[in-house]
């Protein structure tokens, strides 16, 4: 899906990516549950979330290209609130390296953060480049996701002019 938001100064598409791999996981039931495409809003049904179970539960998301935006993350039930860290990489070494390792910086923009999420949010994270996404549960508690997915914010410019020409060089 791409939604074009446009205001007088910018034009932008927004366009929602389901992940299209697990790479790895850690301590999820149901992960193959966030390669499923669903309904983009809260839900409170456990039917088709993964479940987060323990401290240290992972997941490692392919989006099958480069992108620039970040994730959008919908969960269900947590018990207060839940930390994560969320890793993104535009490779896959990148995203399971943390600050520090293999140059791995936080310097052009934030690729390697914490962020705390309560039951029944629909939050967005992140704006950099990226095509793997790590999310790590670091709480001491069980948290069901229903939907991850990638928001990809591209430049949109409207045709200006079109040029006819006889000249093969151009």
């Amino acid at each position: 899906m791409i939604e074009h938001w446009k205001n007088e100064n910018l034009s932008i598409l927004k366009e929602k990516l389901m992940p299209v791999q697990i790479k790895f996981q850690n301590a999820i039931d149901n992960a193959a549950e966030l390669l499923n495409e669903k309904e983009a809003c809260i839900s409170f049904s456990a039917a088709h979330c993964s479940s987060f179970q323990q401290k240290g539960a992972f997941v490692v998301l392919d989006f099958g290209k480069e992108l620039c935006g970040g994730i959008r993350i919908i969960t269900r039930a947590v018990d207060g609130n839940a930390d994560f860290r969320i890793t993104f990489g535009e490779s896959l070494s990148e995203a399971l390296s943390s600050i520090g390792e293999k140059n791995a910086t936080n310097n052009h923009s934030p690729r390697d953060i914490k962020v705390e999420i309560p039951q029944l949010s629909d939050l967005t994270f992140g704006q950099t480049g990226f095509r793997f996404v790590r999310i790590e549960l670091l709480s001491e508690k069980s948290v069901q996701i229903r939907n991850i997915f990638a928001i990809n914010t591209l430049p949109y410019f409207e045709k200006e002019a079109v040029i006819k020409t006889s000249d093969e060089e151009l």
